[in-house]
């Protein structure tokens, strides 16, 4: 199958998941396809402080494996409020 016939089936697969994993997989199968795996390997850019979005991925992650939701809550409520290491910048 041709690599824009094969992404574009992702793409609506990915569109029509039911669950997060399942999403996920066919996530990772549509960056494998294009070649655009590189973003999952490689932290550091100059786009944006990836140092502060690390720490604030792992202290998610920390919160969630405690099954502390409601930090888990605060914590991305905080996050959509704020320019979180300069993403929102133009």
């Amino acid at each position: 199958m041709r690599t824009s016939r094969k992404l574009a089936q992702l793409e609506r697969q990915m569109a029509s998941c039911s669950n997060y994993d399942e999403w996920r997989e066919a996530a990772i199968a549509h960056d494998e396809q294009s070649g655009k795996r590189r973003w999952r390997e490689v932290d550091q850019t100059t786009q944006y402080d990836y140092s502060q979005i690390r720490l604030r991925l792992d202290r998610l992650r920390s919160l969630r494996s405690r099954h502390d939701y409601q930090g888990l809550l605060f914590t991305l409520n905080e996050g959509i409020h704020g320019n979180i290491g300069g993403m929102g910048r133009s």
